[in-house]
């Protein structure tokens, strides 16, 4: 039964004078996407060979010489390929070659180490070391789909980084047979197929499901994962700026609607003042004269109240005015109690 996960294996030279210099402790601590509460987990270093990295490299590079009589090219060049009239680019001189292998949690360092010997004897390459990194990777932030609410979440990187030298040499084995004499001090020349195998293999000796065939590859160096891991933290901050928008508009559009039945309220009330002053006027009646047309009004009821007082009555009441008739009927009162 396998372990969680997919595993891949991608090969390409190595920049031996960085690569030791990455598993260091001290150079790990400046690393922003290394999570230094999880460095104790990894394997600094698993040598075959006492030399460093550089060291081979340079043995790699004398071997060469003495066996073809020549200095190797070490950077690459851009050649025109008269059959199929492209330019391609032919990598230099690169007899340390630098393998990336996916592994989880539960990949230890004895598998690896099998691994490793399961490519030598299959591929004649000749391993100098291996490190393994589990304190890698990026935060990202994960959706709760049953809240809603946003929390951080951590996406290890877990690999491991496998160093081997690739130099044809007698004791190595080509096709089966021992490798030829012209073949001797040039890297070996690995095939698609080989490297489809090297993907079986990994997956073999790490108990994990081998990677999609044909996928795209994904080379997990540092850089390309760093870039990786920008552009995914990008896309997460273009979403949240999106989301943001998005309520902004839906604000305005709120806010839009209230204005407009305010404005709406504002537009009846000042119709119904424009009504009222129409008529107003129609009627010849301002603002003025309707309060003097009040004030008339009350006089006009009081004199009619008098009249019929003295009508009803049989009063003479001549110039009296209305106090002197209080006064009287106060004094008719007095006397008669």
């Amino acid at each position: 039964m396998s372990k969680a996960g997919a595993t891949s294996a991608n090969m390409k030279p190595a920049n031996v004078f960085n690569a030791e210099l990455h598993s260091d402790l001290n150079h790990r601590n400046d690393l922003g996407y290394v999570r230094h509460d999880l460095t104790h987990l990894n394997l600094q270093w698993h040598r075959y060979d006492s030399r460093s990295l550089p060291e081979c490299f340079e043995a790699a590079c004398g071997e060469y010489k003495k066996a073809t009589g020549q200095k190797p090219q070490l950077g690459s060049v851009m050649r025109f390929d008269s059959k199929t009239k492209r330019t391609r680019k032919i990598e230099g001189f690169a007899p340390i070659r630098e393998m990336v292998v996916v592994i989880n949690d539960q990949t230890t360092e004895s598998e690896l180490d099998n691994l490793c010997k399961a490519y030598q004897d299959r591929f004649g390459m000749t391993p100098l070391a291996f490190s393994i990194h589990r304190d890698e990777g990026h935060w990202v932030n994960e959706v709760d789909e049953r809240t809603g609410e946003v929390s951080k979440a951590w996406k290890p990187n877990l690999h491991a980084h496998l160093f081997f030298d690739v130099l044809e040499r007698r004791q190595n084995y080509w096709g089966g047979k021992a490798v030829p004499d012209k073949k001797r001090g040039r890297t070996i020349k690995f095939t698609e197929k080989d490297m489809s195998l090297m993907q079986d293999m990994a997956a073999k000796a790490l108990g994990m499901e081998r990677g999609e065939k044909g996928a795209v590859r994904v080379n997990e160096n540092i850089d390309e994962y760093k870039q990786k891991a920008k552009a995914e933290e990008y896309a997460q901050a273009v979403k949240e700026v999106n989301e943001k928008k998005a309520e902004k508009e839906k604000l305005v559009a709120e806010v839009a609607d209230l204005s407009t039945t305010k404005a709406a309220k504002e537009t009846a009330i000042e119709s119904i003042k424009a009504v009222k002053e129409k008529a107003t006027s129609l009627l010849g009646l301002g603002e003025d004269r309707v309060q003097k047309a009040k004030s008339q009004g009350i006089e006009d009821g009081r004199s009619a109240v008098m009249a019929e007082l003295q009508s009803s009555g049989h009063f003479k009441f001549g110039t009296l005015t209305a106090e002197e008739v209080g006064q009287f009927f106060r004094n008719v009162y007095d006397s008669n109690k």
